[in-house]
């Protein structure tokens, strides 16, 4: 064999496979560190030079990656695609075409000293010039407030943009602006049917249970904050004006001091809608008042289903799940509510007794609310130590805390109007409301719905005969 053809032959095998070693185009990588394209041992240069062409083709190939982030309130998706947009290119605002500018809008993160913190957030068509110029189309559902993220990228980024969007939902997780925090939920006026605010709860320090409730508060709410998963539902029952919205709202407090989400539902309607989304936040107590007015009578109309089907749910278990119920109409909750396993516990507030009356009494006339009274130290208002508690007692009504509340008002007030403090004035602060006390106690007369229809039409009907329409007696 002469040199020519052995070293013709050499560079054969160079460029050939070896037949006992199979070869993977797949296998061509490229190294970022050094900038060059790694070809497996064996592969042919021509094959690979094709290969890498076909490989360029393929990735200069447009795709789309899209992602929605049901369960999560909007505001706080757009604040998590903020962050992750930060952390991953260093800007958040993007190129936006000249037909579709970005959308922007400022959302409340927190609340610190009772000011808020805002943070402008984007969404619509914005840029993404790290990725070649790359569209990222952020839409929020008018109608269930669904945010969908859309990335149309070349294929070559399609691994990117797949990580980005779970960054996205790693933030949701870690990093919600609303996990931790108090917030106020009301009917959403933008996208969707709940609007979050989040709210500082400022404790009443004049709200005074009596001892026995506050025991068995702290034993079976205050302790449990926080420290399982199990779902539990509270009622709070009682008539006007016992503080069972204050109760709960220090309840609240103690729960975010844990590190719990505490929603406050104004609006009743949208109690199972917050239910749905409430597990999201982890640890959480959801509190409505006056669920009488969605779950009554004797009936289980849709809103009734609705509560037990939720409540009685998967996706409610197992999540360190508290609802917090009131009402001022025990009577009319639905049979099917009242049992045990839908209701764990019943509080009932009671009118405070003789000894919690004098305690908050004494509230109103401390020098400071954070401070006890003791007298002969000055936490108190003059006279305050002359007043035969005792007699207070005596002449006490069996009413309500706001009425109580009110008292203690007008004893304060009176003082700073230059009158001395002592047992004459606080047993007039008494008989001043004697007056809302016996309104109080008066039954309510309603007027029956089909009889007042009645009146209206035969009033417009027969307005030139002489039938008085008003008379009851007819």
């Amino acid at each position: 064999m002469s040199q020519q053809e052995e070293a013709l032959k050499k560079l054969l095998a160079i460029l050939s496979p070896s037949p006992q070693e199979k070869v993977d185009a797949k296998h061509i990588k490229y190294s970022e560190d050094t900038q060059s394209i790694i070809v497996p041992k064996g592969m042919p240069m021509n094959k690979a030079g094709d290969e890498c062409y076909r490989i360029w083709e393929e990735e200069e190939t447009d795709c789309v990656v899209l992602q929605q982030y049901p369960g999560w309130h909007w505001k706080d998706v757009l604040y998590s695609l903020k962050v992750s947009a930060l952390e991953t290119f260093g800007w958040v605002s993007a190129e936006s075409t000249p037909k579709d500018k970005p959308m922007y809008v400022n959302i409340t993160t927190d609340i610190i000293n009772g000011k808020p913190v805002y943070e402008n957030c984007f969404y619509g068509t914005i840029r993404i010039s790290a990725w070649e110029m790359a569209k990222c189309q952020v839409d929020i559902s008018r109608y269930t407030g669904v945010v969908s993220i859309g990335i149309s990228c070349k294929q070559r980024y399609k691994d990117r943009a797949n990580a980005f969007t779970q960054f996205i939902e790693t933030q949701l997780l870690t990093n919600s602006i609303y996990r931790g925090k108090s917030i106020r939920v009301v009917h959403g006026s933008e996208y969707g049917d709940l609007e979050f605010e989040i709210i500082e709860i400022k404790e009443d320090p004049n709200i005074i249970l009596n001892p026995e409730l506050q025991r068995d508060i702290e034993r079976n709410v205050i302790y449990e904050l926080g420290l399982d998963k199990e779902k539990r539902v509270y009622l709070f029952k009682s008539g006007y004006g016992n503080g069972k919205t204050a109760t709960i709202l220090s309840i609240g407090k103690a729960a975010i001091s844990r590190g719990m989400t505490f929603f406050y539902v104004k609006n009743a309607n949208l109690f199972t809608s917050v239910l749905t989304i409430a597990p999201q936040y982890g640890h959480c107590g959801v509190f409505l008042e006056d669920i009488d007015e969605i779950s009554s009578g004797d009936g289980r109309g849709a809103s009734d289903n609705d509560i037990l089907n939720k409540l009685d749910g998967f996706d409610t278990k197992n999540v360190g799940l508290k609802v917090y119920l009131t009402t001022n109409h025990a009577e009319k909750l639905n049979p099917a509510l009242r049992r045990p396993g839908r209701l764990d516990y019943v509080f009932s507030i009671e009118n405070p007794s003789p000894n919690t009356a004098v305690k908050i009494l004494q509230k109103y006339l401390q020098t400071s609310s954070s401070t006890p009274i003791v007298p002969g130290q000055g936490s108190h208002l003059p006279g305050t130590e002359n007043i035969d508690w005792n007699k207070v007692k005596e002449s006490l009504p069996d009413t309500c805390g706001a009425v109580i509340a009110e008292m203690g008002k007008r004893l304060r007030q009176w003082a700073a109007q230059g009158e001395t403090l002592e047992t004459k004035l606080v047993l007039e602060a008494i008989e001043s409301l004697a007056g809302q006390i016996s309104l109080m106690a008066e039954p309510v007369v309603t007027d029956d719905s089909l009889s007042k229809a009645i009146r209206t039409i035969g009033k417009e009907l027969f307005k030139d005969t002489n039938i008085d329409w008003d008379d009851d007696d007819d």
